[in-house]
């Protein structure tokens, strides 16, 4: 039998063989659009690409994996979900893929269709399955869909292993903060091509039932214009511009999580962070890395001779999940020396560890002034730290005592109503303005995913703050420091 040599060619399959159900509902047979046929041009067999939403990227690498196995020998193609609920989702492509094939051009199915999200093909011993990790077996061709929301690390990084040298892994993802995916994203020393298709590149993400003119358009949006044109040689359309509005009033801060419009604030997902974004955003990626680890401290500057430091600190319970924090800061430049956050760390556990950062930045006596927030589980660590430890310089919040009019000095800092938008509105002013100096990323990473939330700054959900916190903390030290130290200096002057 003469075989058309056009069957040889997995390109020619493509956009020849295959059908889909597209997003009215109908079967349709699949005709690459403008992103997919970019991407099906990239050689590179490791490939980590960031998208807008619903662009066709899985659809696309998911029908190649079934015509590698479809018409490949002895091959393993692996999806893996970010979470159990797209599991089924995502193998409807490659089972739609093999149901809509010609009866001639299927590969025999193993007896009983293979399991609920799996096929395998006896007769070319090649299988496609979708998991949340893999088996064991090794995997020829790795898809990883939504990296940014897969919560459980180590099972990418098992499955990852399972791929030869030589095999194939595409992982692709919408932006999700500034986490794992972020940082693979930006990884400059990378074994993946790093891929990015805005929106705008989806040519079905137009309105064309509008009224907008040039002449009508926003800074922003003739700035956006600009921007395409330029980066990628793309003009940005009225009825794009249109769609543009559209979603931005159906998503609000949201918008630039769902249609990344470039591969840098599309990271930024709240609309309501407290902080100028473009200022914390190049702190973060050009933040330092420690000179010095010491026992999970990550030290940034030694100790100096003539410079007074303090410590602020947000302690946790020590159960999953909650972080206790601490910080050095140096008073004269109010810049973060030293840093330090830990989960599952109990209450006199993270006492100790405090001692050890007084250590390292008290030569004399009395040692740093140390600030611990005293609300919850601050009691047990002021406890230790009190009567076990001995510690000369505890912070003491001054309180009057309305009884007796006297003035109350309790161990630690008090985080209330009044004192917690106080000293998160200075901390914030001093970041922006240069008065105070972040060199620990995982603080300013803390610092970019804060949001409002009815008036109260606090993490996005799924987040932390408790360094933001103990970083303000540390600042009301400085400042607290630095009103002592004129008052001494004065007070010796008078004397002499």
């Amino acid at each position: 039998m003469n075989i058309d040599p056009r069957f040889k060619d997995p390109s020619w399959r493509l956009e020849n063989l295959y059908f889909i159900v597209d997003k009215s509902g109908n079967k349709s047979k699949f005709k690459p659009n403008y992103i997919q046929r970019l991407l099906n041009k990239e050689t590179a067999k490791r490939k980590l690409i960031l998208k807008a939403r619903q662009v066709g990227i899985t659809t696309n690498e998911l029908l190649k994996m079934s015509d590698y196995v479809f018409f490949g020998k002895n091959k393993t193609a692996m999806v893996l979900a970010h979470e159990q609920d797209a599991l089924e989702k995502l193998f409807r492509i490659p089972k739609r893929a093999y149901d809509y094939l010609h009866p001639q051009l299927q590969p025999e199915l193993d007896r009983g269709g293979g399991s609920r999200f799996a096929m395998y093909f006896p007769k070319n011993n090649s299988r496609i399955y979708c998991d949340l990790e893999n088996r064991g077996s090794t995997v020829n061709w790795l898809h990883i869909s939504e990296m940014a929301f897969v919560k459980e690390r180590s099972r990418v990084l098992a499955t990852l292993e399972s791929v030869p040298i030589d095999g194939i892994i595409t992982i692709e993802s919408t932006p999700n903060g500034l986490n794992e995916f972020y940082e693979a994203y930006m990884d400059q020393d990378s074994n993946y091509k790093k891929i990015f298709y805005p929106w705008y590149f989806q040519e079905e993400y137009a309105i064309s039932n509008h009224e907008i003119k040039q002449s009508d358009l926003t800074e922003d949006e003739v700035r956006l214009q600009k921007y395409g044109l330029s980066k990628y040689g793309v003009h940005i359309s009225m009825d794009q511009i249109a769609f543009r509005r559209f979603k931005q009033r159906e998503l609000k801060g949201m918008f630039h999580q769902e249609y990344s419009e470039n591969d840098a604030t599309c990271f930024l997902t709240s609309g309501q962070n407290p902080f100028r974004l473009e200022i914390i955003k190049p702190m973060y990626d050009n933040a330092p890395k420690p000179i010095k680890l010491i026992n999970g401290i990550r030290i940034y500057e030694e100790w100096k001779k003539d410079e007074l430091y303090v410590i602020g600190s947000d302690p946790a319970e020590g159960v999953e999940g909650d972080h206790s924090a601490a910080h050095v800061f140096k008073v004269s430049t109010r810049e973060q020396v030293a840093s330090f956050n830990a989960n599952n760390l109990k209450p006199s556990e993270f006492a100790d560890v405090l001692i050890e950062m007084a250590n390292l930045y008290s030569r004399a006596y009395p040692p740093l002034l140390l600030g611990v927030e005293r609300n919850n589980h601050g009691h047990a660590v002021l406890l230790k730290l009190d009567e076990v430890h001995n510690y000369a310089n505890l912070y003491r919040t001054r309180k009057e005592n309305k009884k007796t009019e006297l003035e109350e000095m309790k161990l630690g800092w008090t985080t209330d109503r009044v004192t917690r938008p106080l000293m998160i509105d200075v901390f914030i002013e001093g970041v922006e303005n240069g008065t105070i100096i972040l060199n620990d990323r995982q603080t300013l990473g803390e610092c970019l995913t804060l949001t409002n939330n009815e008036g109260k700054i606090e993490a996005e959900e799924t987040k932390h703050d408790d360094l933001f916190i103990s970083a303000c903390i540390a600042l009301q030290m400085c400042i607290e420091e630095g009103v002592l130290d004129v008052y001494s200096d004065i007070r010796g002057k008078i004397k002499s």
